[in-house]
Formats: C-alpha cells, sequence, structure tokens
C-alpha cells in the first residue's frame, strides 16, 4: 500500500497530549513554519477514539504523547493498530521518553517516526519542518528512521 499526499486539501491534524503548552506551541511553529494543517487537540486517548468515531472525521495525521494519565499513548497506539478506520492515517509519536523500548514498541504499532519532545523553540521549528513530509509528501507503508 502507498500513502498518497493530500490531494487538494489541508491536512487535519490531532495531537492527542494532556498538556496544552505543547499545542500551543505546536500551533504557533506550524504557523510560523507555514505548514497548512487544520491542528485539533485531545487531552487523552478516550478524547482521540471519539473524535475518531465522528461519522465525517479524518484524521491525516495524529501527533502521539506516551505520557499521559488514564490511558497512555501506547494502549491507544496499541489499540489505533487494531481498528481497520485508523489504518490509513498517519502517526508520529511525540513524547518526552527517550527510551529505547518506547521507540520500538512505537515502531511495532505502526508509528512512522518518533521524536522526543523539543524544549527550545528552535527545536519545535525544526520539528515542524521535518512534519512537513507528513503533511504533504507520499509516504510508503515502510517507517521511516526513528528520529530523536
Amino acid at each position: 500500500m502507498h500513502r498518497t499526499p493530500f490531494n487538494g486539501h489541508t491536512p487535519r491534524v490531532l495531537m492527542v497530549d494532556d498538556n496544552p503548552h505543547d499545542l500551543h506551541l505546536i500551533g504557533e511553529a506550524f504557523a510560523e513554519c507555514g505548514v497548512p494543517a487544520h491542528l485539533r487537540h485531545a487531552n487523552d486517548a478516550d478524547q482521540a477514539l471519539a473524535a475518531l468515531s465522528q461519522p465525517d472525521a479524518r484524521i491525516d495525521l495524529m501527533l502521539l504523547d506516551l505520557n499521559m494519565p488514564r490511558v497512555d499513548g501506547r494502549a491507544l497506539l496499541a489499540r489505533l493498530a487494531t481498528m481497520p478506520e485508523a489504518r490509513d492515517m498517519r502517526i508520529v509519536v511525540l513524547t518526552s521518553s527517550s527510551r529505547a523500548a518506547d521507540m520500538q514498541f512505537c515502531s511495532e504499532m505502526g508509528a512512522l517516526s518518533y521524536y522526543v519532545k523539543p524544549t527550545t523553540w528552535d527545536e519545535y521549528l525544526a520539528l515542524v519542518r521535518s512534519l512537513k513530509v507528513f503533511c504533504c509528501q507520499p509516504v510508503s507503508d515502510e517507517a521511516l528512521p526513528i528520529a530523536q
């Protein structure tokens, strides 16, 4: 299977993270880098699943934090791997964990890439520039190298 770019529409990005500050910074970085996207936010796995269950909801790219209360991102990623409606969604992990075991697990569950959350504004800009490939270019089913 070969995933195609988002022909003619602005990609819908769902950021699943319990930290509103991170969402704000990602939104600002998308705007500053000129990467078109409709950004949505889910505070936890339940909200993410609810967003996916909407009849007309299409999520092109999910930015997923692993460390969240109640149901963490690992459990959500494992659940998404079994859901036909999430099959074509691009999932990129964006988390504070730099553990090799987390990176391996996410790769095995189908995440396209893995990024440790930035700590400076310049790092946020660099992150969004690298995410542009997931918003604007074809991505094959083969996972891209894990980025840190």
